[in-house]
């Protein structure tokens, strides 16, 4: 898929792979982590190393919450390609067998009325 950024006249696009967007925010929540360690044991930077820190985990966990949907999905879609096609089946053939008994109780129906004449 194509991605593209600009400013005025300028403009950057961009073709990105999925594999290519996970790369890329895997090194951004790395890079913000191992930033954000050292800035917590220097006096003055201490709240931005913090703040960097706490950051980079809340974006992993949003992270991993979206390849665990991804996941669930494929695993979804997968089991009822899997299983659709025989449930359907048995869908079909319950529905021939209440056709088959709504037809003998009509049947009996007929029966009894006749008898009841």
């Amino acid at each position: 898929m194509s991605w593209g950024a600009g400013y005025g006249k300028r403009r950057i696009t961009r073709r990105m792979s999925s594999g290519a967007w996970v790369s890329l925010l895997a090194a951004l929540c790395l890079t913000t982590f191992s930033t954000g360690v050292p800035l917590t044991l220097i006096d003055p930077t201490r709240e931005l190393g913090i703040a960097l820190v706490a950051g980079s985990i809340f974006a992993c966990a949003a992270f991993l919450g979206q390849v665990w949907t991804v996941q669930y999905q494929r695993e979804s879609t997968l089991k009822n390609q899997l299983f659709g096609a025989e449930q359907q089946q048995q869908l079909h053939d319950l529905l021939k067998e209440r056709d088959r008994l709504i037809g003998q109780l009509n049947r009996l129906t007929e029966q009894d009325e006749g008898l009841s004449d």
